[in-house]
């Protein structure tokens, strides 16, 4: 019955949250034979385990 309670409270919580996406430009060094997508796949991540946030997306790579 407790477990209920605190699902419905979280429920709650979570319908009273604002999402907002947020747009960065990052730029790294990086060796030439490095795979660009398995840096990609590391930046994703730490983003997700630090900041526990919902989603993470590429948009778009420019390389010079």
């Amino acid at each position: 019955m407790l477990y209920l309670i605190l699902a419905s409270m979280s429920q709650k919580h979570r319908d009273s949250l604002r999402r907002t996406d947020l747009y960065f430009k990052v730029q790294v060094e990086h060796d030439e034979h490095e795979p660009i997508e398995q840096l990609v796949q590391d930046i994703r991540r730490q983003i997700q385990k630090v900041y526990g946030v919902k989603a993470v997306e590429l948009s778009y790579v420019v390389s010079e």
